[in-house]
């Protein structure tokens, strides 16, 4: 019964017109619920309320005083009671209490905090030990019913993060309102609340702007509440999960931005102890949850419309490998929970065919365990662990060795170690590629003592295994956890450990290989220390190590360092030399080796204009094609100039006729758009939008909500809006991954936020017409 109150909508009453004024039924009605409050129970009251008063209400209207004041009136002391009792009683749930006040004009936040706080603390109490119940029948009607209450949760905060926003109409009847609508994390208000001794309060508040801060401080309690709760639950099924996680990604990164400390969150939480105590009790398992929203530098803020309620597109192993790369380089866990679904699915026990797809992509399994480890969540990781079993699969050392590498990449070096630790104790035979990890974490996470330490560990079991004769689960020292702890020693400035360190393996009988040197020489060339440079390449010389692209491309920054700003004849002669050495030392034309140089090269800004000319000459010297990521490389330079070189970027796309090459990709098109659009060229971006059909269906929506927002900027609304009609009129052109295979998914992206914000697009057209997509 309480699932159904939570899903049950009421059939939608016709709007007569765009600016209905409010009808005499009104009126009667509100009078009708004045007099039932007198007699009737509150359940049979809040049903009329909902079917007789709310579907009157809708966002063209403004809702009249006097049934704002009455209405919610009758709200609050519902609210009221709902908060004393969350068993089932026939009173409304918090959501439908929240869209009510919603639709009614009168959501006040300091009334509406004490109500989901009280929910979160009612849920947070709610035992999930088996042995605090009679019966397992009793244990598992619990279990329900906190699901169906922490369901409860994540709606009514979707519905209030809608609330005193221009748009928002009748709740039941917005589809809309079963999204989150958070801004872009404010990184300006995020950072003063750090310079104003952490005030969470700002930086937390920050995500509700509409509200006043006086308005926001037990909002901000429960904010902080229901992010503990739902990055904690051990019992919370998958799709609750996924429904949850812009909202979880979101106070999450804010946290990390505006860290609090124990003792504050005493003193926030003193009016509910018992939600205090269990935050408290779990603080040091989520205050690692960090980097969870990516936030593109300078974009302005728009509404995160993220869609995970709708059902995922099934994707092959290689299509959920490259979602799940760009989630973990965005540091999004709320598309790396997307990407498990997509792999897992939703049930608790895939059935045969869902199951021979996970077994030949087992390898995925340890690439979810390193995600999960390296965004601050080890419970998820030990979940996608326990899942194996299920398909007949075990953990493998290469498992552990991604865990171990998430520890790096979240800086948690005592969860590395609890790894190692159990790893040793159980008798693995562990392999150079699991030392070089471990090795690698250690020195990343501020522990290069213990590094040094490990590796001297490694080279100790090896000779003892030697000495007994039985080298079975030893793993003899190598070049590989010696490269690791170099370089790490070098990243914090310790030059002299690592060159002891070189020294140690050296008398170990491990011979350097061409990454040590590189290692070594990156350093030298920063200091300018060409006398150790010079000593350096003598070494590898003399032991037979062949140079590769790298270490050109490291020795021509070292020799570009040396020249004199704007002595061009001087940096034309040192790139041809350099490129000369390369090709006497056998490396390959390869593309990307020239890609490298040309990075090196245009790191000095515009002094590197005649050697990079020098470069491009040489390269068509030989009759090599120029490949699109180094095309992109060029206009990003021309691009970033001060001013932008956009006659450069034209005459690099006219002259290399590049709008007839099938083999330039559209990173570089879509870095071309940007770019002009800019640096306020407009036009000429639109124009190269418009200009092939092979360019405009490969262009995606993130590219076009930059070009869209400059057009406005420049109140170009006809420009602004042939583009939003171009985009409408070839919407089923568009890539994957602007769609991410899902409609509902499309039409929530921020471009056609901003364009609705704009008025260049209708949302009602989106709500009628997204089926078609």
């Amino acid at each position: 019964m309480f699932e159904s109150m939570l899903k049950e909508q009421p059939a939608e009453n016709p709007v007569t017109g765009l600016h209905a004024e409010p009808s005499i039924e009104l009126y009667n009605n509100l009078a009708k619920l004045e007099e039932m409050v007198k007699r009737e129970d509150t359940p049979e009251c809040y049903r009329f309320l909902e079917t007789n008063i709310l579907p009157h209400l809708h966002g063209s209207m403004s809702v009249p005083r006097i049934v704002k004041e009455r209405a919610c009136r009758f709200l609050s002391a519902v609210s009221k009671k709902r908060a004393e009792d969350f068993s089932y009683n026939g009173l409304p749930t918090v959501t439908q209490i929240t869209r009510a006040f919603i639709a009614l004009g009168g959501l006040d936040p300091v009334r509406w905090a004490p109500l989901i706080v009280s929910l979160t603390e009612h849920i947070c109490g709610m035992s999930t030990n088996p042995d605090d119940y009679s019966a397992i029948e009793k244990f598992e009607n619990a279990l329900a019913k906190r699901e169906l209450l922490m369901q409860d949760l994540v709606t009514a905060w979707k519905a209030f993060t809608h609330a005193g926003l221009p748009g928002v109409i009748y709740a039941k009847l917005d589809p809309d309102l079963d999204e989150f609508r958070l801004p872009r994390l404010d990184l300006q208000v995020a950072d003063l609340a750090r310079d104003r001794s952490t005030n969470i309060d700002v930086a937390i508040g920050s995500l509700f702007p509409q509200w006043k801060r006086h308005q926001k401080h037990e909002i901000v309690l429960g904010a902080i509440g229901a992010y503990v709760l739902l990055s904690t639950s051990p019992h919370s099924n998958m799709a609750l999960r996924r429904d949850a996680s812009t909202f979880v990604a979101a106070v999450g990164k804010t946290l990390e931005r505006t860290p609090v400390k124990r003792g504050q969150l005493r003193e926030m939480f003193a009016s509910y102890p018992r939600l205090g105590q269990y935050v408290l009790e779990r603080w040091n398992t989520v205050s690692g949850l960090r980097d969870i929203v990516s936030v593109p530098s300078g974009k302005a803020s728009t509404f995160l419309r993220l869609d995970l309620n709708q059902e995922s597109t099934p994707r092959d192993g290689q299509a959920i490998h490259k979602a799940l790369s760009h989630a973990l380089r965005g540091q999004d866990l709320a598309a790396i929970e997307l990407a498990w679904a997509d792999f897992w699915g939703d049930s608790e026990q895939p059935d045969e065919k869902k199951a021979e797809f996970l077994q030949h992509n087992s390898e995925l399994f340890d690439y979810f365990v390193m995600a999960y480890t390296a965004m601050h969540q080890p419970a998820r990781a030990l979940q996608v662990l326990n899942s194996m079993p299920r398909l007949s699969l075990k953990p493998t050392l290469k498992t552990w060795t991604s865990m171990i590498e998430g520890f790096k990449r979240s800086k948690n070096a005592s969860g590395a170690e609890a790894v190692w630790r159990r790893l040793t104790s159980s008798g693995v035979k562990l392999d150079t590629a699991i030392w070089t990890a471990r090795i690698s974490c250690l020195i990343h996470c501020g522990r290069s003592g213990q590094a040094v330490q490990a590796l001297a560990e490694m080279a100790d079991l090896w000779n003892e295994a030697v000495a007994k004769d039985d080298t079975s689960n030893a793993v003899k020292p190598s070049i590989e956890p010696v490269n690791a702890a170099i370089a790490g020693l070098f990243r914090i400035n310790g030059a002299n450990a690592a060159r002891k360190v070189l020294g140690w393996a050296v008398k170990q009988g491990i011979d350097p290989d061409i990454i040590t040197y590189n290692t070594l020489l990156r350093p030298m060339v920063r200091e300018g220390l060409l006398e150790e440079i010079d000593h350096v390449l003598l070494l590898m010389k003399n032991q037979g190590v062949l140079a590769d692209a790298t270490t050109f491309t490291i020795v021509l920054e070292g020799a570009l360092q040396q020249i004199a700003p704007g002595d061009t004849e001087k940096q034309i002669e040192t790139v041809n030399r350099v490129l000369e050495q390369m090709e006497q030392a056998g490396l390959e034309a390869k593309m990307v080796n020239y890609a490298k140089i040309m990075h090196v090269l245009l790191r000095e800004g515009d002094d590197a204009h005649a050697s990079v000319k020098a470069v491009l000459a040489h390269m068509w010297s030989k009759n090599l094609k120029l490949s699109s990521p180094i095309y992109t490389i060029l206009v990003e330079h021309y691009f970033s100039r001060d001013p932008p070189d956009l006659a450069a970027v034209k005459d690099l796309i006219e002259s290399r006729n590049l709008f007839d090459d099938p083999s330039i990709d559209r990173v570089f098109w879509e870095r071309v758009i940007k770019g002009f659009a800019m640096a306020g060229d407009t036009d000429t971006a639109l124009e190269i939008f418009e200009g092939k059909d092979n360019i405009r269906t490969g262009i995606t929506l993130p590219t076009l909500e930059v070009l869209l927002r400059a057009l406005v900027y420049r109140q170009h609304w006809e420009q602004g809006r042939k583009l939003v009609n171009m985009v409408w009129e070839h919407k089923e052109h568009f890539p994957a991954e602007s769609a991410g295979g899902q409609p509902q998914r499309f039409w929530r992206h921020g471009f056609w936020g901003f364009a609705a914000d704009t008025g260049l697009f209708d949302p009602d057209t989106r709500r009628h017409q997204a089926a078609s997509v």
